[in-house]
């Protein structure tokens, strides 16, 4: 594991009314709704480290995590967003399977992605790996607890409940990169969307392999 930057960074959130939460505690406890995420200092230089990782990398996976103090901060890494697609590699996006109390509560896969998308671009990303059938009653009890409900797999577009097993990433006549998962939970539950798009946009195939 390598660190995205050597700085110290703050996490700022903005809510819809016009009021900020700063640092990863008082923005999940603050229970509003977050519009933009960004980090302070600002630029954050992206590490060397990092840098050789993106151009040695086959592909790319986001996720799962904590949406707006995990997931996307690290994205905001000054040059980070702009190596990973000079590469020209596939951009994958595993998304969560539950809600987080204080970040997305409501939020359904397409939430997920709008949020993203308004971060860091519309482009992103290539795929979307989704948790798409029935998860265990324990598990959902538990979670439940804690406040947390599933998020809705609400992408438009084909889906394959297959799980797909490649030795590396391969390609579609069309020059779209395959994708490898592997299922959570027992039984068809994992769902490829590509294109990911969200309701109501223009869906693509998908490619399968195994």
């Amino acid at each position: 594991m390598l660190p995205a930057s050597g700085d110290r960074v703050s996490l700022v959130a903005h809510h819809p009314d016009g009021t900020k939460s700063t640092g990863e505690v008082q923005i999940t406890r603050a229970r509003k709704p977050i519009v933009k995420i960004e980090l302070r200092p600002s630029p954050v230089l992206l590490s060397s480290e990092i840098e050789e990782a993106i151009l040695s990398a086959d592909l790319f996976l986001f996720g799962p995590g904590s949406l707006f103090t995990s997931v996307i901060p690290n994205l905001l890494i000054d040059g980070l967003m702009d190596a990973v697609n000079r590469t020209g590699r596939p951009r994958i996006y595993i998304g969560n399977i539950m809600t987080q109390p204080g970040e997305t509560d409501g939020f359904s896969l397409s939430d997920h992605l709008r949020a993203i998308r308004a971060h860091v671009g519309a482009e992103f990303p290539d795929a979307v790996v989704a948790q798409a059938g029935e998860m265990p009653r324990e598990v959902l009890e538990k979670y439940r607890r804690e406040g947390s409900l599933p998020v809705v797999m609400d992408l438009a577009g084909p889906r394959s409940s297959r799980t797909s097993r490649s030795s590396r990433p391969t390609s579609t006549p069309a020059g779209r990169p395959s994708v490898t998962i592997r299922r959570s939970w027992p039984g068809p539950s994992t769902s490829i969307s590509w294109p990911s798009r969200p309701p109501g946009a223009e869906g693509g195939s998908v490619d399968r392999h195994g």
